[in-house]
């Protein structure tokens, strides 16, 4: 059987992904989250210059 050394209370095959000594799951955590964020701002974004647009238009008319 194979021994288990223990650092900082956490098993040593819990493989740091980083050397800022974040889990891998952590990290995967992070990249999700950031995806999502930069989707959500991306169609913020989108969404704003679309209504520009349209605004433009509709205020060029009268």
């Amino acid at each position: 059987m194979r021994a288990v050394e223990q650092r900082g209370g956490r098993d040593v095959s819990e493989i740091r992904a980083t050397s800022h000594g974040v889990t891998r799951a952590e990290a995967r955590w992070m990249i999700a989250w950031s995806f999502l964020l930069g989707a959500a701002f991306s169609a913020l974004v989108i969404t704003g210059a679309v209504v520009w647009r349209w605004w433009s238009a509709v205020t060029w008319v009268f």
